[in-house]
């Protein structure tokens, strides 16, 4: 298997592309980007600080978008901003969601192996909190990656939230 990695200067964040001569499973080409030492749930699941990030995260972050609960409020700092604080899935650990000036309430953090966005901020953490205290998700020890409960699949499945890239 042969993999070349390229870099160039784009506005001002690296980008990176793989490209490969031979490699045709794209498993293959998402576990180049796991870093070193951490399990196979690092992909699906894991934290980001204290927010979700993996498979989990970018699919939140995009169902709430869907369903209109949440929306990209400014392009230029990546803010992401409530639409429907009264009902679904963000209403309910709204409350949860402490006010710190200190701290941005919801914003695109770009997610380290899907290359897109998961929720940060306060609302990411209290996303996060919701899933381990619902019993989505349960923490490996030793390691930020998350391990996807069966109660978590039903819960992402009412969601609408795939695990599948």
């Amino acid at each position: 298997m042969t993999l070349a990695l390229q870099a160039s200067n784009g506005t001002s964040q690296e980008r990176r592309r793989f490209r490969s001569a031979d490699v045709t499973n794209s498993h293959t080409l998402a576990a180049v980007r796991i870093p070193r030492g951490q399990p196979a749930e690092f992909r699906a699941a894991r934290t980001c600080y204290d927010h979700l990030a993996g498979l989990v995260g970018v699919g939140l972050h995009d169902a709430l978008i869907a369903r209109g609960e949440i929306r990209e409020a400014s392009r230029d700092h990546g803010d992401i901003e409530v639409t429907a604080p009264s009902s679904g899935l963000v209403a309910g650990i709204a409350l949860e969601v402490p006010r710190v000036a200190s701290r941005r309430p919801a914003y695109a953090c770009r997610d380290l192996t899907e290359r897109t966005h998961h929720i940060g901020g306060a609302l990411g953490a209290a996303l996060c909190a919701h899933a381990l205290r619902e019993g989505w998700v349960e923490r490996l020890e030793g390691t930020r990656a998350l391990a996807i409960t069966a109660r978590g699949h039903e819960a992402l499945r009412a969601l609408g939230i795939s695990l599948e890239r």
